[in-house]
């Protein structure tokens, strides 16, 4: 979603998380997109409005960490929670 943007559009603290390549962002370039998307609610929003058009069903009942995270439906924050404890349960077992 970044890589769509005119380069001088992305702000100088995202520059490193557009230009990286790969599927999977590494752990210091995902916490700076994270911190983007808390950040800057133009950038929430778009990709609010790219994981709508992709399926992800940020509109309603959120079916997806990222639906969560970005579309902040009330009562997101506990919803993550609870999802992330199901997750560390389930990799301790």
């Amino acid at each position: 979603m970044l890589r769509d943007l005119d380069e001088d559009q992305v702000p100088a603290d995202l520059r490193r998380v557009a230009g990286a390549t790969g599927g999977v962002l590494p752990p210091p370039l995902a916490k700076a997109a994270l911190k983007g998307l808390e950040r800057y609610d133009w950038l929430r929003e778009r990709a609010a409005e790219k994981l709508s058009e992709a399926g992800g069903g940020v509109d309603g009942e959120p079916d997806s960490v990222s639906s969560l995270l970005i579309g902040r439906p009330e009562g997101w924050a506990l919803a993550l929670a609870e999802r992330v404890a199901r997750h560390a349960e389930g990799r301790a077992a």
